[in-house]
C-alpha cells in the first residue's frame, strides 16, 4: 500500500516515489502486465531502468547514488548500497526514456508495409539514413 500526504492510500503491485518519480511510474506502468512472469533478476533490472528514468540526462546510476532493496515471502527484508548495488548494476544495460522512444519509433516505421510508406525522391536509402545518424548519436 502507498499511503499520499493526503491520507489517502493505494493498492500498489509497483510505485516509485519522490522527486521525479512520475517517470519511473510511468515506465513500471508499462509493463506491470509482465513482471508477474519475470525472474527476481529480471524484477531488479526493471527497477534500476525505472530508477535511471528519473536522473537528469547528464548522470548515470551507480552504485554510489542508488541503493535498492528487496522485500518478498521467500527472501528476507534487505537493504543494498555501495557495493552491494554494484553487483545488480554489472551487466545491466541501461538506457534513457528518450532513447528507448526513438528506437520504438524506428521500429514501428520498419514494421509498416513498404507501399503504406511515403517514399522521398531519391529513393528509400534517404529515408533510412535519418534513423542511422539518429543511432549512432544516441549510441555514443
Amino acid at each position: 500500500y502507498y499511503q499520499c500526504p493526503s491520507a489517502n492510500y493505494y493498492d500498489c503491485k509497483a510505485i516509485a516515489i519522490g522527486s521525479r518519480s512520475q517517470s519511473a511510474r510511468t515506465y513500471l506502468e508499462k509493463h506491470l502486465d509482465e513482471f508477474p512472469d519475470y525472474t527476481l533478476k529480471e524484477l531488479i533490472q526493471h527497477g534500476l531502468q525505472a530508477l535511471n528514468d528519473t536522473l537528469p540526462n547528464d548522470i548515470e546510476l551507480t552504485s554510489k547514488n542508488c541503493s535498492m532493496a528487496i522485500a518478498s515471502e521467500e527472501i528476507p527484508f534487505a537493504i543494498y548500497e555501495n557495493e552491494e548495488v554494484e553487483e545488480f548494476l554489472t551487466g545491466v544495460k541501461l538506457t534513457r526514456a528518450r532513447d528507448r522512444d526513438l528506437t520504438a519509433e524506428s521500429g514501428m516505421d520498419a514494421a509498416e508495409p513498404a507501399s503504406e510508406q511515403p517514399t522521398p525522391q531519391g529513393g528509400n536509402d534517404q529515408q533510412d539514413a535519418p534513423a542511422d545518424n539518429t543511432e549512432m548519436e544516441t549510441g555514443s
